[in-house]
């Protein structure tokens, strides 16, 4: 994480109303005032592995179709983070940090079309923003326009 910075949650909430203007999004719940911000590679490296482990662990490597199955896939992996950091030694994050800056949030999977479900993902801030990542396949992708627009309930650990 040699690229780690702190952020108010402050900061952070302004960030996520810049990329979710206009949208449902509603308040959003931060459980801590200071978060340190990763990088894309430390999501990708380190992160993702570590999450894969813990999917086989447990079992959950193929999605099945459950009440709220997805809402459990982003908070575990948001949970997840936070014990990741909480175990990993790395001198490069400041010791104010009191959470690294993931998100839970509920979108349409779909939107305006006729396939639109909603679906529960996390965001990382990254790069001085946030960035929707799939925790069933461990993968960043991007909202379309109309699926951004239905954002909400935004739980930051």
């Amino acid at each position: 994480m040699s690229t780690s910075r702190l952020f108010t949650s402050h900061e952070l909430r302004l960030a996520l109303h810049a990329k979710f203007a206009g949208s449902f999004a509603g308040p959003a719940i931060f459980l801590n005032e200071v978060y340190c911000a990763t990088t894309r590679a430390w999501v990708d490296k380190q992160f993702t592995g570590y999450i894969w482990n813990f999917q086989q662990a447990r079992g959950q490597l193929v999605y099945r179709k459950r009440a709220n199955q997805c809402e459990h896939y982003a908070l575990r992996a948001a949970l997840e983070v936070t014990d990741l950091f909480r175990q990993m030694p790395d001198a490069s994050v400041p010791a104010e940090a009191e959470s690294m800056a993931v998100a839970c949030v509920k979108y349409q999977k779909g939107a305006a079309t006729p396939a639109a479900v909603w679906h529960e993902v996390n965001l990382w801030f990254l790069e001085g923003s946030w960035w929707e990542w799939e925790p069933q396949t461990r993968k960043f992708f991007t909202f379309t326009e109309a699926e951004r627009l239905t954002a909400q309930q935004f739980l930051i650990l």
